[in-house]
């Protein structure tokens, strides 16, 4: 039972997109030319018919008269071509990491008692000691202290107040961090969930405010929705954990995800196209989502979908994790940090793991 094996007869109740009344012919030409040439490398991925060091060195895009690369550079011809090259970089993300899972060894972790729960529902939570929290906490309390009182300054890019922590600048956070995952069976879940060796490569230090910007980016514009920064993350060959460092309640702002999400079924043309259009087009106004319209009717979809909700939707049910304070989940899921309101504030670490081999993460990841 892994992430590779998931299988759901539900399938993913995409939301309306912007669109255009009347698609040019053209451009649905050019856009079934890109999905079916992707779906041809992907099976070819897939079936072990295009190896790694193919996909790295760049030699599959040459495969079938290098469909895929033409059809693509042709769609950038009549739509933004920003948005094709980031498609095309997923793509090519997605075939790496599907290789690399097929490859490299498998993993033969014990599995913890709750993973049935991270395997069916994609996000699972636990209870971190008082203790372990401060004894996590006295490696960046500065920071904290630092970005709980600062005034909030959004560059437009990460979260509005953030520190992020690599091994080099700070290595007894990690090594704090590895004995906890350890002992609590954290890497052995997430390497059971990606059968795949898998690196802490990743820690960054948030606080999230009433006056923040970064939750409102897709068609800001517009008065939030009541699923708004609801998404499904861009990222291939990743697992993540939320990890409270306070209390949380209602009004900060908690983290929820949408149970038994990771497991829905959509097309994989479907999912890498929004993965793609997610971090290249925030549809903030008129004109960026009128530039979204101009895609080809098969390559309208975009993974924050919560801003195009109108909040009748029944099926997206989101959990809160009540009692827990460390979550682990499948960002392939649905999943969001909550809008903090009334005053509160949320003082948490993301944390990602990596697709590793030899205690190396993947450079393509």
């Amino acid at each position: 039972m892994n992430k590779w094996t998931l299988e759901s007869s539900q399938l993913f109740p995409w939301p309306e997109f912007p669109s255009k009344h009347s698609e040019d012919k053209d451009t649905h030409h050019m856009g079934e030319l890109v999905k079916a040439s992707y779906n041809q490398l992907r099976n070819d991925v897939l079936n072990g018919k295009s190896s790694l060091e193919e996909i790295l060195s760049g030699e599959i895009y040459k495969k079938y008269e290098g469909a895929l690369s033409s059809s693509l550079h042709m769609l950038g011809n009549h739509v933004e071509r920003n948005m094709v090259l980031r498609i095309f970089k997923e793509m090519q993300i997605e075939f790496a990491t599907r290789a690399a899972v097929f490859e490299l060894p498998a993993c033969l972790k014990l599995k913890p008692h709750w993973y049935g729960n991270l395997f069916a529902g994609g996000c699972h939570g636990l209870e971190v000691s008082d203790t372990e929290i401060s004894n996590i906490r006295s490696y960046i309390e500065s920071d904290i202290q630092h970005l709980q009182t600062k005034k909030s300054d959004w560059s437009g890019v990460g979260y509005d107040n953030e520190v992020r922590y690599t091994r080099e600048n700070n290595s007894n956070l990690y090594e704090a961090l590895d004995k906890l995952f350890f002992d609590m069976e954290v890497i052995h879940a997430v390497e059971n969930y990606m059968n795949n060796e898998m690196i802490l490569e990743g820690v960054t230090l948030h606080v999230c405010k009433e006056d923040d910007k970064h939750w409102n980016m897709t068609k800001a514009d517009k008065p939030p929705t009541p699923f708004e920064n609801l998404h499904f993350d861009p990222k291939n060959g990743m697992m993540k954990c939320i990890f409270y460092l306070d209390d949380v309640g209602l009004n900060d702002g908690p983290f929820s995800y949408v149970i038994g999400s990771n497991g829905w079924s959509m097309e994989p043309f479907q999912n890498i196209v929004a993965k793609g259009v997610s971090v290249s087009n925030y549809m903030e106004d008129g004109h960026r989502r009128a530039a979204f319209a101009e895609l080809p009717r098969s390559m309208q979809y975009c993974a924050n979908i919560g801003a195009f909700m109108t909040g009748d939707e029944d099926i997206y049910e989101q959990k809160y994790f009540n009692g827990s304070n460390l979550m682990v989940f499948d960002p392939g899921g649905l999943h969001r940090g909550g809008i903090v309101k009334n005053g509160g504030m949320r003082t948490n670490l993301q944390i990602m793991f990596r697709l590793g081999h030899r205690k190396q993460t993947l450079g393509f990841i």
